[in-house]
């Protein structure tokens, strides 16, 4: 299924926070391509590890499975693994329900609206993350992260990738200016790029690598990071 171009926040009046409402799933894809830097080689990579850790019949949690890309794309690449995608937004599920029958993989996947902090997380030998913990309260991620660290089977892993802040305040307007940088090499104006970050304020709360590192390791986990792009970093976990 092909996602339309993103130009919802051409309009500098557009007003209020950030919503994965069915405006947003419209276009996710377009957006979400555009705005995580080497978004498709970092598909490829999560693919790469379940392929290499995990059991060929693994079944893999998808949390905060947003339009399905990562699940589909693990189930299209291994014709064994078997998935389950939840996520809060009803538009951005029927993306994945749509995209999973369209990569002919709808018989191994199954995906469901439902709120990841006040559900038992189902087990799984994998499960993943993929700036999904960033939209959460500190609090709320250390429930998910117990959560995950209970939920995954013996022998299993966490894939977890997050927006990130330097750890060094200094650094952080610099930042900024490379990845505001690469979002218009991908046709974002100064205004879309300006009018979005006011819509995420307060709603995408991103931490340094070494903050989130903590929070992994008070859970339980070992923490092996397997991907930093600037203000974008991806963890392997494994319980120990």
């Amino acid at each position: 299924m092909h996602s339309g171009i993103d130009r919802l926040f051409s309009d500098p009046q557009r007003t209020g926070p950030f919503r994965f409402d069915e405006d947003v799933a419209a276009v996710f894809d377009n957006m979400i391509g555009r705005s995580v830097p080497l978004y498709d080689p970092l598909q490829r990579l999560l693919i790469r590890l379940v392929a290499t850790y995990a059991s060929p019949d693994a079944l893999v949690l998808d949390m905060g499975c947003s339009s399905g890309t990562t699940l589909c794309g693990m189930a299209h690449a291994l014709p064994h693994l078997k998935g389950r995608g939840i996520d809060a937004s009803a538009p951005l599920i029927a993306q994945a329900q749509h995209k999973a029958q369209a990569m002919g993989v709808a018989d191994r996947l199954q995906f469901e609206v439902g709120c990841l902090t006040s559900m038992t997380l189902p087990p799984a030998d994998v499960m993943v993350a993929s700036l999904v913990l960033q939209f959460l309260s500190i609090p709320a991620r250390t429930q998910l992260l117990a959560s995950m660290r209970q939920g995954i089977r013996s022998g299993g892993m966490g894939l977890v990738v997050e927006k990130t802040i330097p750890e060094h305040p200094g650094h952080r307007d610099h930042y900024d200016t490379i990845y505001h940088h690469m979002k218009r090499e991908q046709g974002y104006s100064e205004i879309e790029i300006e009018t979005k970050k006011k819509a995420l304020a307060g709603v995408l709360v991103p931490l340094t690598r070494s903050h989130n590192e903590a929070l992994f390791e008070a859970a339980g986990f070992r923490v092996e990071p397997f991907f930093t792009w600037m203000v974008f970093s991806g963890w392997l976990l494994s319980p120990c």
